[in-house]
């Protein structure tokens, strides 16, 4: 198949997702990609930094877990996508190679059920918005028109993010096939925490991710208690709740 008869092929099975309830999603480009490529979920997320982003939509649980280990741990197939500007693949999470590129996150996706995770990056020439993360639960590598199609589906996820520019804006973000709401959660409890540490955002973002990861919890169960109240941190490295 060609790549233009690919790439036309891709946005009919995204049309088809969307249905009648008007303009293509995030949700629509995950749901059509981890059918058509063979996978068991996948996670798409929108940021201009790779600290400081926000999902756009995650496929089913385990993949929002897996995206969330990779905000918390700072590293992961994600990351490298967005830092490389390469897709990163990875057929089987429990080999040695990754075990040790990525100690946190490739033990903790095993454990999770994930076998196999491929990330591509969002991007066209200059702008990189995000990128398409894929798993599966079984090892193996994407066959090359696998491959083909997880690639022209990470540039049809590009044209659909970036038609949504208020995605870029966290105060903005309330509802993006309903986990935006949780990023905008996750920036105000950074902001509390920047206040109560009198340090700055970026700080407070690394102490949020470094509690959760502690404690074993999702970073949005962490931002919520924070804005509840439930949690506070203190300047002697100290929290209590």
């Amino acid at each position: 198949m060609t790549g233009s008869g690919r790439g036309h092929r891709v946005w009919e099975l995204i049309g088809e997702r969307a249905g009648g309830h008007g303009n293509a999603t995030a949700g629509d480009v995950c749901a059509a990609c981890v059918s058509a490529v063979g996978v068991s979920g996948a996670g798409l997320w929108v940021g201009d930094t790779v600290d400081r982003r926000i999902m756009a939509h995650c496929t089913d649980p385990v993949a929002e877990r897996l995206e969330d280990l990779q905000f918390v741990l700072g590293e992961g197939p994600c990351t490298q996508a967005w830092t490389s500007g390469a897709p990163v693949l990875v057929e089987d999470l429990g080999a040695r190679q990754w075990q040790q590129a990525w100690p946190g996150f490739a033990a903790a996706a095993v454990r999770l059920g994930a076998g196999a995770v491929f990330a591509f990056p969002l991007q066209a020439g200059a702008v990189r918005a995000g990128t398409l993360d894929l798993y599966r639960d079984e090892t193996g590598p994407l066959e090359p028109a696998q491959l083909a199609d997880a690639l022209a589906f990470a540039s049809a996820a590009l044209t659909v993010m970036l038609a949504l520019p208020e995605l870029l804006v966290p105060e903005s973000v309330l509802s993006v096939d309903g986990i935006g709401q949780d990023a905008s959660v996750i920036h105000r409890a950074a902001g509390m925490v920047s206040v109560q540490l009198a340090v700055d955002i970026d700080v407070a973002y690394a102490r949020i991710r470094a509690y959760a990861f502690a404690h074993d919890l999702p970073l949005r169960k962490v931002a919520r208690r924070i804005e509840g109240r439930e949690l506070r941190f203190e300047p002697e490295n100290q929290e209590d709740g």
